[in-house]
């Protein structure tokens, strides 16, 4: 019973970091990618630069979270 709490524990903590990380990179890219260095061209078109605007935030966010915060939420 309090391994499966522990792992509901780490489950919803891993969630909730995941999403902080992601609305951060999302503004974080948003602000530096396609303010200042990079202005879509615009026949693009506006929703195929919000997917990658996307993409790149969920990369970024996978990667942060993997190198900063999986070890210490899933240590045995």
């Amino acid at each position: 019973m309090l391994r499966a709490l522990t792992t509901l524990a780490r489950s919803l903590l891993t969630i909730l970091t995941a999403a902080v990380l992601f609305a951060f990179n999302f503004e974080l890219v948003g602000i530096v990618a396609f303010r200042y260095l990079y202005n879509p061209h615009s026949a693009m078109g506006h929703d195929i630069a919000l997917v990658l605007h996307a993409l790149l935030s969920g990369v970024l966010t996978a990667w942060m979270y993997r190198q900063f915060f999986h070890d210490h939420l899933w240590r045995a």
